[in-house]
């Protein structure tokens, strides 16, 4: 059905991207750029939906992105979901100049809304709430592209 190889370099095109987010980046890193973005990877950026051991685990933000495929189109298309998580404690999501949540998920929305990846373009589909764990708030944000199956 699916070329798994395809639907990773899916992933790992659009985490490149956000690690390449100096605003992204310095978000999630508490305000300050950090001096290498792969760091962040498995610590705050994870290529999988990541959730905290316990509503009492360190405060801390998160960015999760997994790819998804709900259905084949036809025998040479196949239909991805790029779905990305991104949530907090309670307290690290005010900031004096707004919501790090709202903020973090502008940028995601910006870096990835209307990219070419894959066969098409990525197109937002849905924008929900998301509480992975108690005393932690965020956002998902999925959408969708194809690519050539085979």
């Amino acid at each position: 059905m699916a070329n798994f190889k395809k639907i990773n370099d899916l992933k790992q095109s659009v985490l490149t991207k956000i690690l390449a987010s100096q605003v992204i980046t310095s978000l999630l890193n508490g305000g300050t750029p950090p001096a290498d973005s792969q760091t962040l990877l498995y610590q705050s950026v994870y290529p999988y939906l990541f959730e905290p051991e316990g509503p009492d685990s360190t405060p801390a933000s998160f960015l999760c992105c997994d790819v998804t495929s709900p259905r084949s189109v036809n025998k040479t298309v196949l239909e991805v979901n790029v779905t990305l998580s991104v949530y907090a404690h309670f307290s690290k999501i005010q900031l004096t100049d707004g919501d790090l949540i709202d903020k973090i998920t502008e940028e995601a929305d910006q870096l990835l809304q209307g990219i070419g990846i894959g066969a098409g373009k990525l197109e937002p589909i849905s924008y929900t709430s998301y509480v992975p764990e108690k005393n932690f708030f965020g956002k998902m944000l999925t959408y969708k592209t194809t690519i050539l199956n085979g």
